[in-house]
């Protein structure tokens, strides 16, 4: 069941892929947000960040600004079209690579990264927690994952909601920041808007 989630959302996010204008004014309109997640991370010069489900690549050069020249940037995703899009950012990026990669079997060694960065991407993963078992064995111990994302309201419109966005952008997680509070020891919602739905979070990871 989880692998035929995978390949759906592997094939809504190629046919997203296409649409690049589409992308471009959504990392206008988040980018504030990711700057914001990009600084609860702490990483510094030299040092080594994992963009999970990185998409077209729009916290790239957020993320290889926090590390420098010397540091590594690497971004992984299923989609071959976001993957071929993402490309193009990291080549404007030096310290940036995309690899193609299912995040619940990341093609990394073990403590290979600092931290971790996912704008916009756990809520669409079927299988979060193997995913967040990638997480814990590729960031180093000590090390964070910062995570951009929402939830969908309670009630009769939030079932609709979620419907919707399940067609749309293969929503499947409608509740990450639980998710991340059950799973981690230390949580901090570094900032909330709309009421509370969407969010910046940072765990510590042991």
């Amino acid at each position: 069941m989880a692998d035929d989630a995978a390949r759906r959302g592997q094939r809504v996010y190629d046919r997203w892929a296409e649409y690049g204008v589409l992308y471009r004014a959504v990392d206008r309109l988040t980018r504030s947000v990711r700057k914001t997640a990009g600084v609860a991370l702490g990483v510094g010069a030299g040092d080594a960040v994992l963009d999970l489900g990185c998409g077209p690549g729009g916290s790239l050069p957020i993320l290889a600004d926090a590390v420098g020249a010397d540091g590594t940037v690497i971004g992984v995703d299923y989609s071959a079209g976001m993957v071929r899009a993402a490309t193009e950012r990291a080549r404007a990026n030096p310290p940036a690579a995309v690899i193609r990669g299912d995040a619940g079997g990341l093609p990394l060694r073990d403590d290979a990264v600092d931290a971790a960065f996912a704008s916009l991407a756990l809520s669409a993963m079927p299988a979060i927690g193997g995913v967040l078992d990638e997480v814990e064995r590729v960031v180093r111990p000590g090390g964070r994952l910062v995570v951009v994302d929402g939830r969908a309201p309670d009630g009769a419109a939030g079932s609709a909601l979620r419907a919707v966005y399940r067609r749309l952008v293969n929503f499947r997680n409608p509740d990450v920041l639980a998710v991340l509070r059950h799973r981690f020891g230390s949580v901090t919602v570094v900032e909330s808007f709309d009421a509370g739905l969407e969010f910046v979070a940072r765990a510590d990871v042991a």
